[in-house]
């Protein structure tokens, strides 16, 4: 008997996709074999700080968003104090671009040292860490 085999998949709703193998033969007759679930995995939010050379004057800051959200990213001192709010509000899924001048909330220039890049979403807490100097 000639046999063959197809595949067919079924959306399980949030839970992933299951797909199943279907083995035909001849004369007419088929089974479905066990299913091989594959779960969903939610997309990744990116935090990219490009070019971050240590004499910066103005550092680049890429955002991957895999949904629409609420965001805070904001700079940080390595002692955890505020530096620089950079944006607060709602980013629109995909790519989103901003920049730090290397200043604080007061508009001087930031010592040179160690600062922290954070991002926080209602989900995620991302971190990246810069080196200023003057």
């Amino acid at each position: 008997a000639d046999e063959g085999h197809d595949y067919f998949c079924a959306v399980n709703g949030a839970q992933g996709i299951e797909f199943r193998e279907m083995v035909w033969g001849t004369p007419p007759h088929f089974h479905f074999a066990e299913p091989v679930s594959v779960q969903y995995s939610r997309p990744a939010w990116n935090l990219r700080l490009a070019d971050a050379r240590p004499g910066w004057q103005r550092l680049a800051i890429r955002l991957d968003a895999p949904r629409s959200a609420e965001i805070h990213l904001a700079v940080y001192d390595v002692a955890g104090r505020l530096c620089r709010t950079i944006f607060a509000g709602r980013v629109p899924a995909g790519g989103s671009a901003f920049s730090w001048d290397a200043t604080g909330r007061d508009g001087r220039a930031v010592r040179s040292g160690l600062y922290l890049v954070v991002l926080r979403t209602g989900e995620a807490r991302i971190s990246r860490p810069v080196v200023r100097l003057r």
